[in-house]
């Protein structure tokens, strides 16, 4: 199986000084900064997912894609050991640029990556840019967009697991000016570019429903 480099992500915080830059709504050491993920683990018993249960095939439906995917293993830069305990991690491509690759990261626990403030989290929000996820059961995630540098974009969401005890990080790498259209393809480059938390809501809905084993 091929592997995929993934380089440790500043992007996560990044997104909340872009969003607040010039808009004067405080500071990068805010007091009040925590992590999403202050919930208590789930259940200590519950196993981890096998890579295989989210395919490439149901990867490219959730984000109506048409083309054929291929999934590989990413191997991740030494920065991703602070950010929790990792179980695994894959990556989802295309053979040409029509598609934004997909990387996949299990948690065993938190995910200990995202640490914006409360404050600056409600200016997301306000900016369409953030949005809270309820996976029911006590299991809270989110949906996000992060601006990084050269106007490239990444689409973050957080899953969490059936019984609480794992989180998975879905990262959608937007290139500058996004994925290049083909025939066939402009449907989905559209819900990228212009839908795009909407549209890793969307997809981390339905991991969600295949985690959890629901029709």
């Amino acid at each position: 199986m091929k592997r995929r480099w993934i380089p440790a992500r500043a992007l996560l915080t990044i997104a909340a000084l872009t969003a607040l830059a010039g808009c004067g709504g405080g500071s990068g050491g805010a007091p009040h900064a925590r992590t999403i993920a202050e919930v208590q683990p789930g259940d200590p018993h519950e196993a981890p997912p096998a890579k295989t249960l989210f395919t490439a095939k149901s990867v490219a439906s959730l984000f109506s894609y048409p083309q054929k995917l291929t999934m590989t293993e990413a191997q991740l830069g030494p920065e991703w050991a602070q950010k929790g305990k990792i179980a695994w991690a894959i990556a989802f491509v295309a053979d040409d640029d029509t598609f934004a690759p997909v990387t996949m990261i299990l948690f065993d626990g938190h995910y200990r990556g995202l640490t914006i403030s409360d404050d600056q989290k409600d200016l997301l929000r306000r900016s369409h840019l953030f949005k809270d996820l309820d996976f029911g059961r006590d299991r809270p995630g989110y949906a996000m967009r992060a601006v990084g540098e050269a106007s490239a974009a990444e689409e973050t969401a957080l899953v969490v697991s059936p019984r609480g005890r794992y989180e998975l990080l879905v990262l959608v790498d937007v290139p500058k000016g996004g994925p290049t259209e083909a025939p066939g393809t402009e449907a989905y480059r559209a819900l990228l570019m212009d839908y795009s938390v909407r549209l890793v809501e969307t997809v981390a809905r339905g991991l969600d429903a295949t985690w959890s084993g629901k029709p």
